[in-house]
């Protein structure tokens, strides 16, 4: 993100991967080489935020619904976030 992101609500979603070889081509295709996650970010308008991990996927929809959005990028591994939440749900083929 950028410096002039601070402060702001910042939501993602993506993929990220423990082991390349292990995709099918086509998943592969979707992560840069080199990298083990692709994820796109919506950076928000500033407010208040609940940390509670209880209140999580109340806040996700909260922010998507209510705070107006500034743009959305490319979350990169240089990103660096003084604090968060972050709900992971891993995947599997079936």
């Amino acid at each position: 993100m950028e410096q002039t992101d601070a402060n702001h609500i910042i939501a993602g979603v993506g993929i990220a991967i423990r082991q390349r070889d292990r995709l099918r081509p086509e998943i592969q295709s979707l992560i840069a080489e080199g990298n083990a996650f692709h994820i796109h970010a919506g950076v928000f308008e500033k407010g208040p935020l609940s940390k509670m991990a209880k209140d999580f996927e109340s806040e996700v929809t909260r922010v998507i619904r209510e705070l107006g959005p500034f743009k959305v990028q490319h979350l990169l591994g240089q990103s660096r976030f003084a604090s968060g939440m972050i709900g992971i749900v891993e995947l599997h083929e079936s």
